[in-house]
């Protein structure tokens, strides 16, 4: 299936933020580590785990922060050697190139992607793959309604930290505690604690009637073209009843 100029931009810049960024951050984060472990080893410094630790969650300031302890507090250096601090050096120049090229990938992909979906909007042929159980395209997940069996909709109403509730066409809100949707996508409101749990997989939990399966609603949902059903958190989305 082909895609559009549109689709390929924006899932370009989606790969590239997704998958490589988060590769070379790691790789430029792990040869900071070796370079750093190299001279605190050199030096049989007393504070290696500290000092991995900080490097481990924010590589470059905590370097620099080691360097000027190195040179400027703790000046002792008679347990350095050339051939060590030449191959930590070579290690921290690579680490902080990778450092360069995963800022510069990542704003190009934040780029191709808002230049992919800006096209899309421009053009009527939308990046996104957000529809609701009949089938209407949305462009933001956030637009797709919840309907129930009898054709009310529903919308989910984030919240700051804790998950949302949802509010009808009314203005009355639905606690997400009680909120579910069965298998076949409808909405379902759980007054009289009728469900009984069944399934946890991760983050995502089923519960059953006896007959149905139905999910614990706490964020958005959405589905594909194909009808499949997704939740949305973040900036990820998982398949629903899509389990042995």
């Amino acid at each position: 299936m082909l895609i559009s100029a549109a689709e390929g931009l924006f899932l370009s810049g989606g790969i590239g933020y997704t998958v490589l960024v988060p590769l070379l951050r790691v790789l430029a984060t792990l040869l900071m580590a070796i370079s750093t472990y190299q001279l605190l080893k050199m030096r049989d410094d007393s504070h290696k785990v500290r000092w991995m630790l900080g490097i481990i969650l924010a590589p470059i300031p905590i370097r620099i922060l080691y360097e000027i302890y190195r040179r400027f507090i703790y000046i002792d250096k008679h347990n350095e050697s050339k051939l060590s601090k030449k191959s930590s050096n070579r290690l921290l120049f690579w680490s902080i190139i990778l450092s360069v090229l995963v800022w510069i990938l990542s704003l190009i992909s934040m780029i191709s992607m808002g230049a992919g979906y800006l096209k899309g909007v421009f053009d009527g042929d939308y990046v996104t793959n957000y529809h609701d159980i009949h089938g209407t395209e949305y462009i933001s997940y956030m637009d797709v309604p919840l309907y129930d069996r009898e054709g009310n909709t529903y919308m989910y109403e984030p919240e700051w930290f804790v998950p949302g509730d949802y509010m009808d066409a009314n203005g009355d809100i639905y606690e997400n505690e009680c909120s579910y949707l069965d298998e076949d996508g409808y909405f379902y409101y759980d007054t009289d604690g009728k469900l009984t749990f069944y399934h946890e997989d991760g983050y995502y939990r089923y519960y059953t009637d006896g007959e149905k399966l139905y999910f614990s609603l706490e964020s958005y949902v959405y589905w594909d073209e194909d009808g499949v059903m997704y939740d949305k958190s973040g900036k990820y989305s998982q398949e629903l009843f899509d389990f042995d």
